[in-house]
């Protein structure tokens, strides 16, 4: 696996462009033996102050698999947080972790909503090797904080996946008509001999509407497709590219 590092902005890894994006209250930190970090939660140094804060990783082809360390989750009669993670734009909820950190710390536990949260009466928690199965084309992981400041969390973050130079790179668009027909999703490439999928923000596949059906365009009426995250698988030649879209709350 690939390990990310840069704080911001993109950088290519292993054939894929990877961009960072932060929002809130984050700093950079390695911790536990450097296996943790750089991406540090829920604080920032400057300020000394403990908030929600979140790093984005957006991939331009899919991975089939991230990696997660988790380091330095705390809590106590006072204070408190969580680790809230999106994938494709969707909360993830775990079923289960992986194993302890370097760092000696207790396991942290999944909670009933399916976030990672330090164990109760833990001085600290982390956890090692939590796996991600894609396509992911985008993952999110959030310091929610709960309660008080509780100082924020590491993470470090691995990636498992290279980009496919045979496959053709399609053109996705979501678009407002002049025609007075709504809203439309426009999908330009060599379009003749494949099949597309459509799934909303739960990964439920929904029905498609075509408007216009050519050999180097689709357009889709999306007029009536609520407001949330989709996802567009287009498969070609038994390979499948994925992409994400997002409707505005009107």
């Amino acid at each position: 696996m690939q390990r990310i590092l840069h704080l911001e902005g993109s950088k290519t890894i292993n054939g894929i462009g990877v961009t960072v994006t932060k929002t809130g209250k984050v700093d950079n930190l390695h911790y536990c033996g450097e296996d943790t970090g750089p991406y540090y939660v829920g604080h920032n140094y400057n300020n000394s102050e403990s908030a929600d804060g979140s790093y984005t990783f957006t991939f331009s082809k899919p991975v089939d698999e991230v990696m997660l360390n988790l380091a330095a989750m705390s809590h106590s009669n006072t204070y408190g947080e969580q680790a809230r993670i999106f994938v494709n734009g969707a909360h993830y909820k775990f079923t289960k972790l992986g194993s302890l950190n370097s760092c000696g710390e207790s396991l942290a536990i999944v909670t009933r909503e399916g976030d990672i949260s330090p164990c109760a009466n833990c001085s600290g928690s982390g956890v090692n090797g939590v796996r991600i199965k894609g396509p992911i084309t985008s993952i999110t992981v959030e310091c929610n904080v709960l309660s008080g400041e509780p100082m924020g969390f590491v993470v470090g973050v691995w990636m498992a996946g290279k980009s496919n130079d045979n496959m053709v790179s399609y053109k996705t668009n979501l678009i407002v008509s002049d025609a007075g027909e709504g809203r439309q999703l426009s999908i330009i490439g060599p379009v003749e001999n494949v099949t597309v999928i459509i799934k909303d923000g739960t990964g439920t596949p929904i029905s498609i509407e075509y408007r216009t059906k050519e050999k180097s365009k689709l357009i889709i009426n999306a007029s009536e497709w609520p407001s949330g995250d989709y996802i567009i698988e287009i498969e070609q030649n038994k390979k499948i590219e994925r992409t994400t879209i997002k409707i505005p709350t009107t």
